[in-house]
Parts: C-alpha cells; structure tokens; sequence
C-alpha cells in the first residue's frame, strides 16, 4: 500500500521508478490539477514544489513524463494525463481575473491612501489568475502596530462603497508589521504567499519577503514578486494621509482602538468557533474560516499518491 510521511522540514519527495525532478514536477502537477489549472513550463519552473530546478531541468522532466504517458501538454499548457478539459476552465478563469484587475488596482490605492496602511496586496484566486466569476478580491494589508483595528474599521467602510459600485472585497487579513512572520508553515500557505501580488509599499513588501524565507524550503524556485509594489501617492492624497494619521494619534485613538479591539475579537472569535486558521490579537485580524488551508493540503496527500504511487513526502 503507498505510505505518505508529513514532517515540517526538510519538504521533499521520492518515490521508486522516476527521478526526484520528475517527481517534483508530478507534485507540482498535482497541486495545480485541485484547481482545474493547468501550467506553463515558465510557471512549472517558478512552482515545482520541494525540489530546486532550473528551466531547463523542469522542461527536461516534462518531456520525460510526455514520454511515459504520465502528462500531456497542448499548447502552452502542461497537465496531468486526462486532465485536457481544465484548459478552458483556466482560460474562463484568466478572463474573469482580468476584468477584476482593474477593480482591484483602483480600490488598492483608495485603502493605500488610508491612515497607517504601510502595504495592500492581493491575494487569493485573483492574485493566482484564476479567480471564478462572483468571487470576492482578497487582500492583505499591513499597518503600523497600534491602529490595526482601528484601520480595519476604515477598511470596512471601503468594503461597503466598493459594494455600491458593484466589487466585492474582502477584508480578511491584516497584519502589523510587529506580526509580518506568518505561522502556519506548510506548502498551501507558501504557495498563497509567493503568488500575491503586492501592489503598494514595496519597503514593506521587502521586509515582509525577507521575514518569511521559510517559503523556498517549500517552493524553491518561487519568491515573492514586489517589483509591481510601488509607494507612490498623489499629493492630495499623501496629505490626506498624513493628516489624517496626525489627527489619529494619541491617547484618546490609543483607547478607542483598544476598545474596537476588545469588541471585535470578541465577535469574530464567537462566529469561528475552534478554527485554526483564524487568529485575532493586536497585531493579526485572520478571518480564514472553515479551515481553507487543512482541506486543500487534505485533498493535495490524496490526489498526490493517485499522481505519484509509493511516494514517500515530507510537507
């Protein structure tokens, strides 16, 4: 019977009859087949999980697997054998994400223009390009210690105007930058992290990149991409900004946001239950609940040993 092992560190997997870059590759494969989202070999290359390749090692093992049967590619796309019909469903999805970059764009500067907003990138399903018609754009926005909850009010406000024309955002995570080491290590939240795209503050997303090196033991070849991060501002808003951050500083702001605090963690915890994947303190508002995360990594161990039999993985 085909045994899997999950160990922390070092990720890696084997298994008898192939080599560790094609193993990888079909791990690869695998993870990106639970979202009827076949690959390129340039996004094979960036995302083989557990193994470092370079492009032409990735392309190598590809064309091995062609060769066995194992994948097929059409196109540009590389997919696991029998798995052709998710090419439209990535070609619908990469439609639909295109038409909600423009939202995103356009409500990522109103939140970067908010008090204490040190970044905003998104996350998610827009950020992967494969974002399904009604869904929400997710973001993540770090703030300055002290003013989280307090921020995420103003972010709220945001949320509901963006409803009134129409775009649904989602306001589920927001971090200061006391908090930017995120905790759960595994191979899901190492791939969620490397695909955002962060949008503004590239000083931040620079510190951010750098607190979480954890991810290349997962992702070897990916790194989070902050060239798009830009930190510019109109003058208007800039102002704006500054003033509005002036205006909100000092003990009587210190009391309300510790109120807001209390008051709303009090209630986000009551609606989650025992999720843990949701954590609510001064310096983390993570509102992921049904255990998102656990159920992917769940379903990836079951399609991987159908991919891979015998193999042995440590996540």
């Amino acid at each position: 019977m085909a045994t899997v092992s999950f160990q922390l560190v070092p990720p890696a997997i084997t298994s008898p009859g192939i080599s560790r870059n094609e193993a990888a590759v079909l791990a690869g494969l695998a993870y990106s087949d639970l979202f009827d989202f076949p690959v390129t070999r340039r996004e094979m290359a960036r995302f083989a999980p557990f193994a470092p390749m370079t492009p032409a090692e990735v392309s190598a093992a590809v064309d091995s697997l062609i060769a066995r049967g194992t994948v097929r590619a059409h196109g540009p796309y590389v997919f696991l054998a029998g798995r052709a019909d998710t090419i439209i469903a990535r070609r619908n999805r990469e439609a639909t994400s295109r038409a909600a970059w423009r939202q995103a764009r356009r409500w990522a500067g109103v939140v970067w223009a908010l008090p204490f907003v040190r970044m905003v990138a998104v996350t998610g399903s827009l950020a992967a390009g494969s974002m399904i018609s009604g869904q929400d754009i997710d973001f993540l926005i770090v703030v300055n210690p002290g003013r989280l909850w307090t921020t995420r009010a103003l972010c709220l406000l945001t949320w509901r105007m963006a409803r009134i024309f129409g775009t649904r955002l989602c306001p589920n995570y927001l971090i200061t930058s006391n908090a930017l080491s995120i905790r759960q290590i595994n191979l899901y939240t190492a791939r969620e992290f490397v695909q955002m795209k962060p949008l503004h503050g590239r000083g931040t997303a620079e510190r951010l990149s750098r607190a979480n090196q954890w991810t290349v033991a997962f992702l070897p070849n990916a790194r989070l991409d902050v060239d798009l991060a830009s930190d510019d501002l109109s003058p208007v808003a800039r102002l704006f900004k500054r003033a509005a951050e002036t205006c909100l500083r000092g003990s009587l702001w210190d009391r309300l946001e510790a109120w807001e605090r209390r008051r709303k963690i009090a209630q986000l915890t009551r609606e989650v239950g025992a999720s843990t994947e949701c954590e609510f303190t001064a310096d983390v508002c993570k509102h992921h609940s049904n255990a998102h995360g656990q159920r992917i990594l769940g379903h990836y161990r079951e399609r991987l040993l159908e991919v891979v039999p015998s193999a042995v993985v440590f996540l």
